[in-house]
């Protein structure tokens, strides 16, 4: 992390929170325990449950400089490709697009036959 984003962390302590240690193993644990319940009682079949398995990375911040504003200060990016729950949020991102769109996919129709 950048000099710039490193101080503006430690600056705003109401947004942010430096952290004593690394959660990352006890969520994946977590997402792991849950995906094995869900699997047990048939709510989701093992193919689905490998393509949200969680990812290793730990989620990284950055900042992207705000040109247009005096001081160029940064905003805060957090990249969160292969982290714990990226998988699970690709997920309900495609569920969630599907549910809002489904009225305009032409020629599917869902009966109730």
């Amino acid at each position: 992390m950048g000099d710039k984003m490193e101080a503006k962390n430690h600056e705003d302590t109401a947004t942010y929170e430096k952290l004593k240690r690394d959660p990352t193993s006890s969520y994946k644990k977590k997402v792991v325990d849950l995906l094995q319940k869900l699997e047990k009682d048939k709510a989701i079949d093992r193919p689905q449950y490998y393509r949200l398995y969680p990812g290793e990375t730990i989620p990284c911040i950055y900042g992207l400089p705000k040109i247009h504003k005096p001081g160029t200060p940064l905003r805060p990016i957090v990249s969160s490709i292969n982290s714990v729950t990226y998988n699970i949020s690709k997920y309900l991102d495609t569920m969630t697009w599907m549910t809002e769109n489904l009225h305009r996919l032409p020629g599917l129709w869902f009966g109730l036959c």
